[in-house]
């Protein structure tokens, strides 16, 4: 019996976390305020880390459709394991830049917490397609 993607909830979940970590990049990611005047800037405004932001969830979008024709699980979840380490760097540096202005000045925004939700749904989607795996290998093999 061939895997479809509907046998396959881990790895949608994972998809469609990269989907929205791709999605997020576009988004206000942090917003300073100051003296009445507010700019905000997405991930790509941030030298770097948009570009590499990008380049994860491109390769986890890719990562996740050769799993689905394939079956590759580990590269899925190492992929997520680097996402989920590269959402904490960006995690400590937006609460170097909200903390470094003061009073309050930069806040997050939608683009963050959307940034924080994918990398949690790509990890989810990960593991979860990893058990899902290893529990049809087992009840094929018998054990």
């Amino acid at each position: 019996m061939k895997n479809t993607a509907m046998m396959k909830p881990g790895l949608l979940t994972a998809a469609g976390g990269y989907l929205l970590l791709v999605i997020s990049l576009f988004m206000p990611y942090l917003t300073a305020s100051a003296f009445g005047f507010s700019e905000s800037v997405s991930h790509f405004s941030i030298p770097y880390i948009g570009k590499i932001s990008f380049l994860l969830g491109l390769a986890g979008l890719a990562v996740a459709a050769l799993s689905l024709l394939k079956g590759g699980r580990v590269a899925l979840l190492v992929l997520a394991i680097v996402q989920t380490v590269w959402s904490v760097l960006t995690l400590l540096f937006s609460s170097m830049s909200v903390s470094s202005m003061g009073m309050g000045a930069v806040s997050r925004s939608v683009g963050f917490w959307f940034f924080m939700i994918a990398t949690v749904a790509v990890l989810a989607g990960a593991i979860m397609n990893m058990k899902a795996d290893k529990a049809a290998s087992s009840a094929y093999t018998g054990a």
